[in-house]
């Protein structure tokens, strides 16, 4: 005896059936990385490149996770976290749910990302510079120099003052030249003025 169309019931959301003539007994849950939002489906669709999905059974494409800022991924179906590729140190992403390794940017010049996975670059402290993009760290400001809050190169001590030690952070960390000294540009110590001058 033959079944009629009553008794052919269609696989839920969340689940697919590929074969023909099959109870809906044989309707199977699309697995992590894949959903299904209709009656009657006969495969599963995968999940959007950026993100992943974790749960079995998936009714809806609502249960997609962007990966976080700072990664990137670039494959479909992805069933969890794991597939998230993270930028590498020197880069950042601000962008969740990204699919492309071209959203990690290089830091620029006076800031650094030195971690993989940055989802933003830090401004070198005040005392430090990095004059190179994709930096992982910033570099101490030379003696004779001074550095701000995100420099990209160190700027020179006027004449008329000198700095001995590196890091200083504004002009002012600059002393005046004591009397009887010279101090050019950039002086990191004074210099003795000879006789006769």
């Amino acid at each position: 005896a033959g079944s009629s169309e009553g008794s052919c019931l269609p696989c839920s959301p969340g689940t697919f059936n590929a074969g023909v003539g099959l109870a809906a007994e044989s309707c199977h849950q699309c697995p992590a990385g894949k959903f299904s939002e209709g009656l009657r489906a006969t495969a599963c669709s995968a999940c959007a490149v950026g993100g992943y999905c974790e749960s079995e059974g998936a009714a809806t494409r609502m249960v997609w996770t962007p990966c976080p800022a700072g990664s990137y991924n670039p494959e479909s179906g992805s069933a969890s976290n794991a597939s998230c590729v993270l930028c590498a140190a020197g880069k950042f992403n601000p962008v969740p749910g990204s699919a492309s390794e071209a959203a990690c940017t290089e830091c620029l010049a006076g800031s650094c990302a030195g971690r993989d996975g940055s989802g933003r670059c830090t401004l070198c402290e005040p005392g430090t510079y990095q004059h190179e993009t994709a930096a992982t760290g910033c570099k101490a400001c030379p003696a004779g120099s001074y550095c701000s809050e995100g420099a990209s190169a160190h700027l020179l001590c006027a004449a008329g003052t000198y700095r001995g030690a590196p890091g200083a952070r504004s002009a002012s960390d600059c002393a005046p030249c004591p009397a009887g000294f010279a101090c050019p540009a950039g002086s990191d110590r004074p210099i003795a003025c000879e006789a006769g001058t």
